[in-house]
C-alpha cells in the first residue's frame, strides 16, 4: 500500500510498503517476497515481509521503510546475480557467529586484521571443516588457503566470507 507523505502543488510524494493496523497506531513494513527470492527466507511461510517500524510518525515510518527497501533491493540484486548465496537469516547468523568470537564483518581486511589475531577463529573454522570431512592437513586440498571452505556449513562459510570482505551486506 502506498501512503501520501507530502503534497506540494503538483507534486505528491508517496511511500510504498507502509501499513497501519489502526489509524494513529504504529506503522508496519509490508512487502511481498519475489518468487525467486523466497527460498532465501526459509523461516517465512507467508511470502510477505511484515514487521513493525516502531513509530507512529508517518514521515519517520516512510524514512525507515525507504532504508529497508533499499537494503533489500541491494541484497536481492546480489542474490539474483550470484554474489550472495544465502539470504538474510544466514547472514545474520554468520554475523552473530563472528560476534561470539569478538569479531565483526570486515575485521580481517587490511592492517586491522593483522592486529586482531584472527588465528583462533581460523582454527575454529578449520576444526569445523575437518569435522565435516575436510582433510586435516591443508596441504591435501587443492587451494591451500581455503582450509576446507567447501566443507563448512553455510553459516560458517558466510562468517569467514564476511570477516574478510569489505562489501558488507547486513541489516542495520
Amino acid at each position: 500500500m502506498s501512503v501520501v507523505v507530502m503534497e506540494s502543488g503538483a507534486f505528491v510524494l508517496m511511500a510504498k510498503y507502509l501499513h497501519q493496523k489502526q489509524q494513529g497506531g504504529v506503522w508496519y513494513y509490508r512487502r511481498r517476497l519475489p518468487d525467486e527470492i523466497r527460498k532465501h527466507y526459509p523461516d517465512n511461510n507467508t511470502g510477505i515481509l511484515f514487521y513493525s517500524l516502531k513509530t507512529k510518525d508517518e514521515r519517520e515510518a516512510a524514512r525507515k521503510a525507504n532504508r529497508d527497501a533499499l537494503q533489500q533491493d541491494a541484497l536481492w540484486k546480489a542474490i539474483r546475480e550470484g554474489q550472495v548465496a544465502h539470504g538474510p537469516e544466514v547472514i545474520a547468523a554468520a554475523e552473530e557467529l563472528l560476534r561470539t568470537h569478538g569479531l565483526k564483518p570486515g575485521d580481517g581486511c587490511g592492517e586491522k586484521g593483522k592486529d586482531l589475531g584472527l588465528e583462533p577463529f581460523q582454527d575454529f573454522l578449520h576444526r569445523e571443516a575437518v569435522s565435516m570431512g575436510a582433510p586435516r592437513d591443508s596441504s591435501e586440498t587443492e587451494n591451500e588457503e581455503d582450509h576446507g571452505r567447501e566443507y563448512l556449513p553455510p553459516v560458517h562459510r558466510t562468517a569467514g566470507d564476511l570477516l574478510f570482505s569489505t562489501a558488507l551486506l547486513h541489516k542495520s
